[in-house]
């Protein structure tokens, strides 16, 4: 495959975005947490070391949505995703999101979107979102 990784990951979102943001919503039944599934599984993608091993591209997408989908009912059941937005270091972490972020305050932002700012701010594709404009 000669198709950078990203190039391929950026061709298969752009073929499944809409059915793959159904898929998600169907088990979360929230539009935010699908959005913020479908942006994980995005990163996860872009994660993979070596995509010449995907047989079925698609096969593969969503078996990586559903994965995410059992984290997120174990996580909504234990409580593990909860963040207190009010704690100084989550603030900070806020604090540092590019401006596009839009108006968002600590004490407007829903858990799911902190966890997806964190994630982001952490993640190892944080220079390619900046490089690319996914800020």
């Amino acid at each position: 495959m000669a198709e950078s990784k990203r190039h391929w990951v950026e061709r298969l979102f752009v073929e499944h975005a809409g059915p793959l943001r159904a898929f998600l919503y169907r088990r979360v039944h929230r539009h935010p947490d699908a959005a913020e599934l479908a942006q994980e599984v995005y990163v996860r993608m872009l994660r993979v070391a070596d995509i010449e091993t995907i047989r079925n591209p698609e096969a593969y997408l969503y078996t990586v949505a559903s994965n995410l989908v059992k984290e997120h009912a174990r996580d909504e059941r234990t409580g593990a995703g909860a963040l207190d937005v009010d704690d100084p270091a989550i603030q900070e972490l806020l604090a540092e999101l590019p401006a596009s972020g839009g108006n968002l305050t600590p004490s407007s932002a829903s858990r799911g979107y902190v966890r997806y700012c964190i994630s982001y701010l952490l993640s190892a594709t944080r220079q390619w979102c900046f490089s690319t404009g996914m800020d």
